[in-house]
């Protein structure tokens, strides 16, 4: 029997490095990815495409193929290969414009998953990541998020009468039972990393529930590929302490069967993380990130800070760096960084700001240079959100006073106070109203 490797030793002997964009239509996500949220009952080959509404005439019709094999996303992947782009790829050919890193894998990681099954070329689905939501329960509104993804959101758009649910999943264990088929029969041989998400899946008992589900299946069903699967949470850092509790001992439990990566979401400190997250409580996320840090020594865990990159947060991004710094010097480790940034809602993403916020990333990227060595292939992400700032659209400029408004007349946060630095900018988008108008 050969020796069963981790899911980093696996990645790092490939040498594919991180993705090159190649203007080329190919995205290995299509083949490898899937999402699925058991409360919308949706899925989604990609996390960056638009979701699919599954029907009971889906599941009869098609079973457990209604994941990866579904005719739609069939023609998808084989447009793919014929180099034909395709509008649900919106959002990275957005970036991608701007010269903003996406989130595309392109051909070489479509060409290593296809080594690793040992099959010919072709529109064969390649189970790798499995991305799972159990339900929208969420103690925050983050200013980029939506009612899909949290309670809080869902909430407020209700008592302003603006609550129109996109996806209601009326055929819940209909839906769940040919998912847990398909994870049985497919899935938990084959997959190697799990991302679980919200809502907050740490005050979610459903996330609690499929751990000790995954433990079991996993004894089951070992990986066949010889590698000790990933599973990734990304939480808000805002866990009360009871929770917090439960989850640092889960994690006793599950480090033995599979790598655990956690990523911390934020990319703010203090006041201006509090208004992009809204509800969060700082001194919680720092205590809770410490706490997690010191499980995680001596143990197969890594923490990650998970920053989604905005319009709000890039001018000072740089206190985050250096706070980031000061907490794995304190613990003696080495941080990471996940790359990612708000595409939607449109006008909080990265590039709406003005070319004079340039500087400001470049100051972050030069002390990134001159002060942490292993932090340099994030710097050159970061590099790629400079080139894109001021390649803005002006109806997402005349959308900010709007966003403004809303979230001082909501949530009675203050957005001249919070963001000084975003004072030239925001009346430039004010004037911009005004003429459109």
């Amino acid at each position: 029997m050969n020796k069963v490797i981790t899911i980093k030793e696996y990645i790092s002997a490939l040498g594919l490095g991180r993705p090159v964009m190649d203007d080329q239509a190919m995205c290995a996500n299509k083949w490898t990815y899937l999402y699925v949220h058991f409360d919308a009952g949706v899925v989604k080959n990609c996390y960056n495409v638009p979701p699919r509404n599954v029907t009971i005439n889906d599941i009869e019709q098609y079973g457990t193929d209604v994941f990866f094999n579904h005719p739609y996303e069939i023609a998808r992947r084989q447009e793919k290969l014929d180099n034909i782009r395709h509008s649900d790829c919106s959002n990275c050919w957005e970036c991608e414009s701007r010269g903003v890193k996406s989130r595309r894998n392109p051909e070489p990681f479509y060409e290593a998953h296809r080594g690793r099954f040992d099959i010919p070329r072709g529109t064969k689905a390649l189970p790798t990541i499995l991305e799972l939501y159990f339900n929208n329960t969420c103690d925050l509104k983050c200013v980029y998020c939506d009612e899909m993804s949290s309670s809080q959101w869902s909430s407020e758009l209700k008592r302003h009468g603006e609550y129109f649910p996109i996806h209601t999943n009326t055929i819940e264990s209909s839906f769940r039972k040919v998912f847990y088929e398909w994870f049985e029969k497919e899935g938990c041989s084959e997959i190697l990393s799990y991302n679980i998400l919200g809502g907050e899946p740490l005050i979610q008992n459903e996330f609690y529930e499929f751990v000790d589900y995954l433990l079991e299946a996993m004894q089951r069903t070992p990986n066949r590929h010889n590698i000790k699967p990933e599973l990734s949470l990304f939480t808000n850092g805002n866990t009360p302490v009871k929770y917090m509790d439960k989850w640092l001992a889960t994690l006793e439990r599950l480090q033995e069967h599979v790598s655990i990566r956690i990523d911390f979401s934020n990319e703010s400190v203090g006041a201006r993380s509090e208004f992009i997250r809204s509800n969060l409580n700082w001194d919680t996320f720092e205590s809770n990130i410490n706490r997690t840090i010191e499980a995680a020594k001596g143990k197969d865990i890594r923490v990650r800070l998970g920053c989604a990159h905005n319009a709000l947060s890039i001018p000072t991004f740089i206190e985050y760096l250096k706070w980031a710094d000061a907490l794995q010097k304190k613990h003696g480790v080495e941080l990471t960084f996940g790359s990612n940034s708000v595409v939607q809602p449109s006008y909080l993403a990265v590039w709406n700001l003005s070319d004079e916020f340039k500087n400001n990333i470049t100051e972050a990227v030069d002390w990134i240079r001159n002060n942490v060595a292993h932090w340099n292939e994030y710097a050159d992400y970061l590099l790629t959100i400079r080139d894109g700032l001021g390649k803005y659209n002006m109806d997402d400029l005349i959308s900010i006073p709007a966003f403004v408004e809303r979230m001082k007349e909501r949530r009675g946060l203050d957005f001249a106070a919070t963001f000084p630095e975003l004072g030239n900018w925001y009346k430039f988008c004010h004037e911009a109203a005004i003429k459109g108008k």
